[in-house]
């Protein structure tokens, strides 16, 4: 299957397409990082976290080449790693007869100065095109392509002078090749998709934890106001009976006073932003927008959608998105995303069937449905894609009181942005107490 397809599958939460992606290119990528300098022991460790850092942006993938993609990040998590402290490195215990054999391969690449030796690897060994290369390494083609000359010029002239070796250029690297080729797989790919589902499941607990303690701080300082309104209202003074005093009226209009600041000081710290600047992911690469907060009656919840998006509210709890990446740019025609309110979550299975033969009705196959363990956020969704490969998804939302079903239909031309921008409105969401 086209890598392309395989990212496109994915972002419609076909978790089969991301693996079958590692194991194309588990091999290839481990090959990369070791001829590059990556220590052995530690090479499965970086290739576990650049698939998880590739599944963490794929939303935002807008490349031309998905290889050229996967080898950048690969190359930002080694760079990562030799930054990092000892205690970050993930070293893993190695065979120490494939560590001796990955280390003589290495040495015969490093006659060559980093700058000129790993352009030649991604030219060479790789295959890589000069388009390619200059998207790996983040530089302009000119310097690669002068890096990849300058490598072959040095090999030839250190091989000549060299008593140790005795064949040509063209047999030491085919020889070098061989011995990397003969090395064993250090990780295989469901390892690999074994460690994403642990780290996605860790991440999705984390913010789940992060939620509750700022759930059980409100509770908090709730209690916290209660008990001191309480010694407010407690009288200071009984009669031998018992009975409580008359209450001074100075003091019941402090106590108003007192709840009036209570409220407003609960408003205000229940209100957000109506825009600040995000950063989100774009292939991997970090960009800031100004986003524009959603929220207005009737909707039990609020997020922030790009500045440039427009806002239609309907009836009877529909919201529909329509989208514009800048001042100029036409809205779309149709909704990009549309928002549907419903009171309580009985009625998910009902709406289930129902968007089911909606889509259906409209040519999509349903291909995925997924609970909130295999989410990224809501607590169901329905993955669906038609004929000519345009995906849509409806991610049901939910809390305690409401359901709010989230409806995705992008533009082909616009999925691509418009996949890393829902990522942040998914992000922001924040259910408004009622």
């Amino acid at each position: 299957m086209a890598d392309h397809t395989l990212i496109e599958r994915t972002r419609f939460g076909d978790d089969t397409a991301f693996q079958e992606l590692i194991h194309k290119y588990n091999r290839d990528i481990q090959l990369f990082l070791l001829q590059a300098g990556v220590p052995v022991e530690t090479t499965a460790a970086v290739l576990k976290e650049t698939f998880y850092q590739a599944n963490r942006s794929v939303a935002s993938f807008e490349g031309t080449s998905v290889s050229a993609w996967l080898y950048r990040l690969a190359r930002d998590t080694a760079f990562a790693w030799k930054a990092g402290s000892p205690s970050d490195k993930g070293e893993t215990e190695t065979d120490p007869v494939v560590k001796e054999k990955a280390t003589k391969a290495y040495e015969q690449l490093n006659i060559l100065p980093e700058k000129y030796r790993i352009p030649f690897i991604l030219s060479h060994f790789h295959k890589k095109t000069y388009e390619e290369i200059t998207e790996i390494l983040s530089t302009d083609e000119e310097t690669a392509k002068n890096a990849v000359e300058e490598a072959w010029r040095q090999l030839t002239l250190r091989i000549s002078e060299s008593p140790d070796i005795d064949v040509s250029v063209e047999e030491f690297l085919k020889r070098t090749e061989e011995n990397y080729r003969k090395l064993p797989s250090l990780i295989s790919g469901d390892t690999i998709w074994s460690y994403l589902k642990k780290k996605k499941k860790q991440r999705k607990t984390k913010i789940s934890w992060l939620i509750g303690i700022g759930g059980t701080l409100s509770v908090l300082s709730l209690g916290i106001f209660l008990l001191l309104s309480q010694s407010v209202l407690l009288p200071e003074e009984s009669d031998p009976q018992g009975t409580a005093t008359s209450p001074d009226p100075e003091e019941d209009m402090d106590q108003d006073q007192r709840k009036e600041d209570f409220a407003q000081d609960k408003a205000i710290a229940a209100e957000r932003d109506e825009q600040k600047d995000i950063s989100f992911l774009i292939e991997g690469m970090e960009e800031t927008q100004t986003f524009q907060l959603l929220t207005a009656p009737p909707l039990s919840f609020s997020t922030y959608i790009p500045e440039h998006f427009t806002v239609e509210s309907g009836e009877e709890g529909k919201t529909e998105v329509f989208a514009a990446f800048t001042p100029e740019q036409e809205p779309t025609s149709e909704a990009v995303w549309t928002f549907q309110e419903y009171e309580g979550t009985t009625v998910r299975d009902e709406i289930i069937e129902d968007m089911k033969q909606k889509y259906g009705d409209q040519g999509y196959e349903l291909y995925e449905e997924r609970n909130e363990e295999n989410l990224e956020y809501g607590a169901y969704g329905l993955f669906f894609r038609s004929e000519d490969g345009a995906g849509s998804s409806v991610v049901f939302m939910e809390n305690e009181e409401n359901m709010v079903t989230w409806e995705t239909n992008h533009p082909p031309e616009m999925a691509d942005g418009l996949a890393a921008r829902q990522q942040v409105a998914a992000d922001e969401w924040e259910w408004i107490e009622q």
